[in-house]
């Protein structure tokens, strides 16, 4: 079990690193260049696909509480369905909400290869 608890582990943790830095690129392409805003359906896809957190957790293959990992994607996952779609196509609001997209990108960007790498 433990090969395959590592193998499913790395490849969670690397495809959540790489589709963050990726939000994050776009976010700064879309504010630099204004290239088609994309980063928006890229940033669901991060945090749906941060719902494994939850199965993993519960399969004790991550060493967080089951509990806690559920609420916290849950409430993400408000943020991410229900109060951001009502925002972010408002151009008075865009910049509040890049305040807030900015800073999850990095922290995700920081926090799955910590995860990953933490044992080494």
């Amino acid at each position: 079990m433990g090969l395959i608890k590592d193998t499913v582990c790395f490849v969670h943790n690397m495809f959540q690193f790489i589709t963050w830095g990726l939000t994050l690129y776009l976010i700064h392409s879309y504010m630099t260049t204004g290239s088609p805003p994309c980063w928006r359906e890229v940033l669901m896809i991060a945090q749906y696909e941060q719902s494994f957190d939850i199965v993993l957790s519960a399969l004790k293959m991550i060493p967080n509480n089951p509990v806690t990992v559920t609420k916290q994607v849950l409430s993400r996952l408000m943020v991410i369905g229900l109060i951001m779609p009502k925002l972010w196509y408002d151009p008075a609001l865009e910049p509040y909400v890049l305040m807030a997209a900015i800073p999850w990108c990095i922290a995700e960007c920081v926090r799955y290869p910590f995860y990953q790498f933490k044992g080494l």
